[in-house]
């Protein structure tokens, strides 16, 4: 699943920090930016090389389960 990672990192605080404090949600994203970004870039990219099928993030539910469903059949 290819999804731009601001959009994965607005879900997770969404997801994650919804009853938290604005301190929290700030010390998690100076993490983010120096820890956690750069790693999920790298990884991403190793990923994408061996990867069979990239399916955009961005897009909706049954436009995701319809590109998986051309890859299968």
């Amino acid at each position: 699943m290819d999804t731009p990672l601001d959009i994965a990192l607005a879900r997770r605080i969404l997801r994650d920090y919804k009853e938290k404090s604005g301190n929290d949600i700030i010390h998690y994203l100076e993490e983010y930016l120096i820890y956690s970004r750069p790693s999920y870039t790298a990884m991403t990219e190793r990923e994408k090389l061996s990867a069979d099928i990239i399916i955009d993030g961005n897009a909706s539910v049954s436009l995701i389960a319809q590109n998986i469903l051309k890859y299968i059949v």
